[in-house]
């Protein structure tokens, strides 16, 4: 992507439709298992709402990771 060339930004594609929350800690379990994320680390998810609206971008929520699966 293009924020990849400028920002160092990885961006993935999430197939699953489950609620909110639900997405939101699992890409972030995802992103630790990969060893993306760090306990600390603040991560930003951007996402269209309703999950089965593709298309823009609607919701963005900032987390803080305080654990990862080991």
């Amino acid at each position: 992507t293009q924020l990849n060339l400028l920002w160092g930004v990885n961006a993935f594609y999430y197939d699953r439709f489950v609620s909110t929350d639900e997405t939101i800690e699992d890409i972030n379990s995802i992103a630790c298992k990969k060893g993306f994320l760090e306990v600390g680390d603040m991560m930003v998810s951007l996402a269209a709402m309703p999950i089965q609206d593709k298309g823009m971008v609607n919701t963005l929520r900032i987390t803080e990771i305080t654990s990862c699966p080991a």
